[in-house]
């Protein structure tokens, strides 16, 4: 109870130092859904397309061999992180062609990855005794990326007290599992083997006012540009995955249960940020899980998933590096398990830039706090593709079309990227335009003629509107013909790099 009253004392502070904000004495932002609607997306969010994130902590440690059926409490001394260096993960995010890039600040249980004065359970206090945020948060804004931070608070309804396990009703740790409750195990969890949480309790008034609480002491400390929040912010992603709740309508006759933080600490909590930026000067962005705030307020985000269709407003997907196998969704290292390689990931990227979104590629360190060899690899491929190509990327916008070709997308929304199997050929296309170029990224190497359906003269491209075509990477002009129904292009005979290649086509 002490540690709480602390909390709200800092809370208090913290919010009557940003009560200065106007001319007039008077914050800038209310917390009003009304008010919190007038923060515009940022220019600079709307040009960057791929970031990166990592989610490395505890659970790194407990998916080791000598770990295995470890609890969080019982791995805290083993993660030491003896060979984090955040000068060298930034420069693998730059080398990676990466825009925004940053910590996991905290994750599933209450250890967060910051020097906290708020909770005991906390890198600096604990083992590996650094402010891992504060570290690397210093080493990706000295580069000149933008700093994202991101929340995964989870872990109030993540521990089931009633399993037996002592660990989660000893109150000399629920800072790190969360208050005890009084829930039915029944009433809980239904569906046994199903991996899905059907109900959970309300988190306790004290629980979401010190979740606030932490959140707000992270970002006061740390500025980030970019605040991401996982599925406990708002709580949709479950239940529309269960076809409970779709595209923001309660599915008739559906379980209405709905968990998350209730909506006066949400609003709380973005009145606190946007303030915060607005004292300071910056332009920053809220990231969210589709539906979990009301539209208009910040980004929407798709968990490792994908959308089918041209978007109208700007989105974000986190996608995992990882292969999640045998339907586990993994995003921490684990020795010998697949990653997804460059080529695909190239041609995600190029599919939601199309739509009018930007990837956030989640880069799971071991747990020494080094990349292995092989997504070292793959992230340097990455950023050798787009130092070529990146100028159909960075800054580029979605066109009237988003793209063409035979390949239809198995699913969309959450989790549509798991398994990994969305394979592009031969005839996918994907267009974004800059300045006066059009981009046609070909998915799939077509051999030498390509055929761009979308571009027949009787399309949005009218005759005479072409000036010229060339490859990306190359000054040479192609030979081309655009009739009717489509564009012709003369390619070389075989592909001049690995991957998607990128035609330029100059407009008048």
């Amino acid at each position: 109870m002490k540690i709480f009253h602390q909390q709200l004392l800092l809370v208090f502070l913290l919010t009557i130092s940003l009560g200065r904000l106007g001319a007039a004495g008077k914050p800038v932002y209310a917390p009003t859904w009304d008010s919190l609607r007038r923060h515009e997306t940022p220019a600079w969010l709307d040009d960057a397309k791929f970031g990166i994130y990592c989610h490395w902590g505890l659970r790194t440690v407990q998916l080791l061999p000598e770990n295995a059926g470890k609890s969080y409490r019982e791995v805290i001394p083993a993660f030491t992180a003896e060979k984090f260096d955040p000068a060298a993960w930034a420069d693998l995010f730059v080398k990676a062609g990466a825009e925004f890039a940053g910590p996991v600040a905290w994750h599933s249980s209450g250890y967060v990855h910051w020097d906290s004065r708020l909770t005991e359970w906390n890198s600096m206090n604990m083992s590996p005794h650094r402010d891992i945020s504060g570290e690397l948060t210093k080493a990706v804004r000295a580069r000149g990326l933008k700093v994202l931070m991101s929340f995964h608070t989870g872990y109030h309804y993540s521990f089931p007290h009633w399993s037996g396990n002592p660990e989660y009703t000893n109150p000399a740790y629920t800072g790190l599992y969360g208050p005890v409750h009084d829930a039915d195990k029944a009433e809980v969890f239904k569906g046994a083997g199903s991996g899905q949480w059907d109900k959970q309790v309300r988190f306790p008034d004290a629980d979401m006012q010190s979740t606030v609480a932490l959140m707000k002491e992270a970002v006061s400390r740390y500025d980030p540009d970019i605040v991401w929040v996982d599925t406990s912010f708002g709580g949709t992603t479950g239940p529309a995955n269960r076809g409970r709740y779709r595209n923001g309508r309660i599915v008739e006759g559906a379980d209405s249960y709905l968990p998350g933080l209730r909506e006066r600490e949400q609003r709380d909590f973005l009145s606190f940020f946007f303030n915060q930026s607005a004292k300071s000067g910056r332009q920053v962005e809220f990231v969210y899980k589709t539906w979990d705030v009301p539209p208009g307020i910040g980004m929407r985000d798709v968990e490792n998933g994908l959308l089918d269709e041209l978007a109208y407003d700007p989105w974000m997907t986190d996608i995992d590096m990882d292969v999640h196998v045998k339907g586990e969704h993994l995003w921490f290292f684990r020795q010998g398990n697949p990653i997804k390689p460059a080529g695909y990931l190239i041609n995600l990227l190029a599919d939601i830039v199309s739509k009018n979104g930007r990837m956030l590629l989640n880069v799971p360190p071991r747990a020494d706090g080094t990349f292995s060899p092989e997504i070292e690899r793959e992230l340097l491929a990455i950023g050798s593709w787009l130092s070529t190509n990146g100028e159909a990327i960075h800054g580029a916008s979605p066109w009237f079309i988003f793209g063409e070709g035979p390949t239809v997308l198995k699913k969309t929304g959450h989790y549509s990227d798991t398994p990994f199997d969305n394979n592009f050929v031969a005839g996918d296309v994907r267009y974004t335009v800059k300045g006066d170029s059009l981009f046609a990224i070909m998915l799939g190497w077509p051999g030498d003629t390509a055929t761009f359906h979308a571009l027949g003269s009787r399309g949005r491209l009218f005759a005479g509107d072409i000036v010229d075509v060339s490859l990306l990477g190359q000054a040479v002009p192609l030979e081309w013909s655009q009739g009717p129904d489509s564009l012709v292009v003369k390619l070389p005979a075989k592909p001049v790099a690995p991957f998607a290649q990128v035609l330029r086509i100059r407009l008048r």
